[in-house]
């Protein structure tokens, strides 16, 4: 499992958000980049390629792997086509901005065989998906890897925040991040401290809390 992007894009919507798409809840993610190659986040399928620019969602691609459907949306170029296989890794196509939206892509993600108007709740959340299974990637690791995974994490959570809006937002986001990493710490029998973001902090207050979090 692996984002859709080679490293970490700034999301400019997040999963969840209200006022947003087809159910008035952000099904997946908005990642700002502009004619970026997008990967196969899982081994999987070309279900279906969509290339209708003028329309909603503009030039789409639909895979499945064994447990889950992926869709990207508002491509610029298609690179694969209806039944090849893929793999983790492999190149899809180009991020755009067909669809009459601006650049960004839209990464979506829901339980296998599930069509995308049925319901919301068949959508799974990708991103903490990803963050859980990096944090799980760090058991038994030396204090030095724990340290430069906090560092990592961090700066994400960092770049998140910033782009997030000014209306109680930006400490969601923030404050969900932490809490992965509060229940993934707890898994591994440390005791981690409570944290919560204030507004107006910086980024030495965020990476000491962040410290804190492993601290027995």
């Amino acid at each position: 499992m692996r984002r859709a992007l080679d490293t970490y894009k700034p999301i400019t919507t997040v999963h969840g958000q209200v006022g947003y798409g087809y159910f008035g809840k952000h099904a997946g993610y908005d990642y700002g980049v502009v004619h970026i190659t997008i990967k196969a986040p899982e081994d999987g399928v070309i279900m279906n390629v969509k290339k209708s620019p003028d329309t909603d969602g503009g030039n789409i691609i639909e895979m499945q792997s064994s447990k889950y459907d992926h869709r990207f949306l508002h491509l610029k170029s298609i690179g694969v086509k209806i039944g090849q296989v893929v793999k983790e890794g492999q190149n899809l196509g180009v991020t755009g901005n067909t669809g009459n939206v601006g650049y960004h892509l839209h990464h979506d993600t829901r339980i296998k065989g599930t069509a995308w108007k049925d319901s919301y709740a068949n959508y799974v959340d990708w991103e903490s998906i990803i963050k859980s299974k990096e944090i799980d990637m760090y058991k038994g690791r030396s204090a030095k890897q724990w340290y430069e995974k906090v560092v990592q994490v961090h700066g994400q959570a960092k770049r998140v925040t910033k782009i997030a809006d000014d209306r109680g937002r930006a400490l969601e986001v923030a404050n969900s991040s932490i809490k992965t990493l509060q229940d993934q710490v707890k898994k591994l029998g440390a005791k981690p401290k409570a944290v919560v973001v204030e507004v107006g902090e910086t980024t030495r207050s965020w990476f000491e809390k962040l410290i804190n979090i492993f601290r027995r």
